[in-house]
């Protein structure tokens, strides 16, 4: 399936019915995601900050750099959102932590701060992890960023035989000023 031109369409839904949203900006050669809120409303600051850059890049257009074909999807979790600030609200209507409900090094059991969380029965088995992948394999985007909130650094994924892109962590400390 061929993905839409349009400057915003709807990825998909989430476990409750919530519209997941994409917004894309440049036309460059190098495909940029930039992931909000995945936590929901637990971290929905990582939302608030994705909804700026869209509205920065609605009004700059031209700031996008020109290699630069960029998406965003401010928010990845819309029914955590809808659930408060809580602990709860990190998980998607399922109680599944969708940040460890990705193939690459899923388990069975699932740890948050000595707590245990719920991984979900299989990997990719929320519709909200399920969706990012199916659209992460359809765009092939050179780089995905995931926005959190809490851990104060840059923290790179790898999976399997592939090694983090060091470059990334190393720009992204240097615009930052977070830690790598």
């Amino acid at each position: 399936t061929p993905l839409p031109d349009s400057p915003s369409f709807v990825l998909g839904t989430s476990a409750e019915g919530r519209a997941i949203e994409a917004y894309q900006f440049g036309n460059g050669p190098r495909k940029l995601v930039l992931v909000g809120a995945i936590h929901g409303g637990y971290e929905i600051n990582s939302a608030v900050l994705a909804e700026l850059l869209i509205a920065h890049f609605r009004t700059f257009p031209e700031q996008v750099l020109p290699n630069i074909h960029l998406w965003i999807i401010p928010l990845a979790n819309p029914d955590g959102a809808a659930r408060g600030r809580d602990i709860e609200a990190r998980f998607n209507a399922d109680g599944v932590d969708l940040n460890r409900n990705w193939g690459c090094e899923w388990s069975e059991t699932a740890i948050l701060r000595d707590e245990p969380v719920d991984p979900g029965p299989r990997p990719f088995s929320e519709p909200e992890t399920l969706l990012l992948r199916s659209f992460f394999i359809e765009l092939a985007p050179d780089v995905v960023i995931f926005y959190h909130s809490a851990a104060g650094g840059v923290f790179l994924g790898a999976c399997g035989d592939s090694p983090p892109p060091v470059w990334l962590g190393e720009t992204l400390e240097e615009s930052s000023g977070y830690p790598y």
